[in-house]
């Protein structure tokens, strides 16, 4: 886990609000949505809101955790840069034309969009954010099997590894 760090924004539309923006950071290994922003404008702050949230959520050792984006301006400004800079993070960027490196993040989206959004209609920025978080930290990262992690939730998955990380002790 903190290996490799995929992020991205996508789009959730609303009949009030409009148009508004989910950006996401997932963990590569455990397919975990570790920071998450919902917000009305796509925009550099909310990607660092959901980057802070993936700080926030996850113990990092400098310089060992790769942040991999697309070449979007809202992580290429010199603020998301000042940032990942800040916490030692290894940037690591889409090569253009090239949509598979951004895979991991948009298989996540895709999900999103055809298990929740899709099939919904939000009335208000303030309803799809409520039904977001819930699918996100109720449905997708604590229920919802992933064949990628042996039929697992990225919950259970990362107890798992946790259990197998600790080392026993011997009784003599």
């Amino acid at each position: 886990m903190n290996q490799i760090w995929f992020t991205d924004i996508t789009y959730v539309k609303t009949v009030r609000d409009g148009w508004t923006y989910l950006a996401s950071v997932i963990d590569m290994h455990s397919r975990r949505i570790i920071g998450y922003a919902y917000g009305f404008h796509k925009d550099t702050t909310l990607a660092l809101m959901a980057l802070s949230n993936a700080l926030l959520s996850r113990d990092i050792r400098p310089d060992e955790t790769i942040l991999h984006s697309d070449n979007g301006p809202e992580f290429t400004s010199i603020d998301y840069e000042v940032v990942a800079e800040a916490y030692k993070l290894r940037r690591s960027y889409s090569a253009p034309g090239v949509p598979y490196d951004q895979a991991v993040i948009e298989s996540f989206h895709a999900t999103l969009k055809k298990e929740e959004v899709h099939p919904n209609v939000y009335e208000s920025f303030e309803e799809a954010r409520v039904r977001l978080i819930y699918w996100i930290e109720h449905w997708y990262n604590r229920t919802r099997f992933h064949s990628s992690l042996d039929y697992l939730s990225p919950v259970e998955f990362e107890k798992e590894l946790a259990v197998k990380k600790v080392p026993t002790v011997q009784k003599t």
